[in-house]
């Protein structure tokens, strides 16, 4: 069978669609793969080595439409959900299966706060592969590093980073998941050791206010790195201390000792980083305990809607610091 996947973006949506690439691969080896994403998405896919054929969107909707007919594919994976992934199987004609986006779980705690706690991603997608006898294999998510870029890296960072530095991602899309650049000043000098800024170009003013607030050593990386030198520059930390973002679950894919910093989002959403099976002990959670108000969005908004934003201004540094130093402790050999 040749499959096409669909998932436009972003950079941890697509992380999480490895696992489901990886399990269709191996356990169905007569499968062809097929992947359609945005074009600054599309490195992800090409280093994937579970992947036959990456397809890109570009503005031209019609010149793709017509590349994917000549594929004449057998089924379609819809794993984005959106009105225009919808479009495109609606013109492309083939069967097409989902997966359960849990939107009237999430309605219900975000806007009535009632507990509950929607199903990870992953195994919603990986419910859509049933049909043809593909499960989850419990190795979590994938991000191969090449040795050029792991080289390359290594001469970005000064020699004091060598005992063990912290890779910070420094903001997030939306502001309430992000943690204030003057509180999370005070985090990294009660962290105290040697820092590398992470991001993308939306972050790198921030970074460069942090770094002249910081007492500890720090480089500043944020918007001067490919995603694969991010990825290496997080595989050779100590442990890493991000937002919910992109990173956050690159970070997972390498195995990396994590702190989650938690605003209006929580990991009852579904979209936690996910590690194998065995080793979810290395990531923790900081979350402010008892805010009647979270979450307030499913994914962030561009403000507080109280006002206090409570939920990163009330996060306790010296807690963060030593919840981060514990799961450093338990990735030692």
């Amino acid at each position: 069978m040749k499959i096409l996947v669909i998932r436009f973006s972003s950079l941890g949506d697509i992380l999480l669609t490895t696992p489901v690439l990886r399990c269709l691969k191996l356990q169905r080896p007569d499968f062809s793969i097929h992947f359609v994403t945005k074009q600054e998405w599309a490195p992800l896919l090409d280093r994937n080595p579970y992947v036959d054929r990456v397809h890109v969107l570009f503005r031209d909707f019609p010149s793709l439409v017509q590349q994917l007919k000549a594929e004449r594919f057998d089924g379609i994976l819809d794993l984005h959900g959106s009105l225009r992934s919808r479009r495109l199987c609606f013109v492309l004609g083939k069967k097409v299966w989902r997966f359960d986006k849990q939107n009237v779980l999430k309605a219900l705690m975000v806007h009535f706060k009632i507990k509950r706690s929607v199903r990870h991603v992953v195994w919603r997608y990986m419910d859509a592969c049933q049909q043809w006898g593909v499960c989850y294999d419990g190795q979590g998510l994938d991000f191969p590093i090449s040795e050029d870029e792991n080289n390359f890296t290594k001469g970005l960072l000064p020699e004091a980073f060598r005992p063990g530095f912290i890779a910070v991602t420094v903001g997030a899309r939306h502001f309430t998941k992000t943690m204030p650049p003057e509180k999370l000043s005070v985090l990294l000098n009660t962290i105290n050791r040697p820092v590398a800024l992470l991001g993308g170009r939306a972050e790198a003013e921030v970074a460069s206010g942090l770094l002249k607030k910081l007492r500890c050593p720090a480089v500043h990386l944020a918007g001067r790195l490919s995603l694969g030198m991010s990825a290496a520059i997080l595989q050779q930390a100590a442990g890493v201390l991000a937002h919910d973002t992109g990173l956050m679950h690159m970070a997972a894919a390498l195995r990396k000792p994590m702190v989650v910093l938690w605003g209006s989002t929580t990991p009852a959403l579904g979209m936690y980083p996910l590690y194998p099976e065995g080793l979810q002990h290395l990531v923790g959670y900081s979350e402010v305990p008892g805010l009647p108000c979270r979450p307030c969005h499913k994914i962030g908004r561009s403000r507080c809607p109280r006002g206090h934003f409570a939920c990163m201004q009330r996060q306790d540094p010296e807690a963060i610091r030593q919840l981060l130093e514990e799961k450093i402790r338990l990735s030692a050999p």
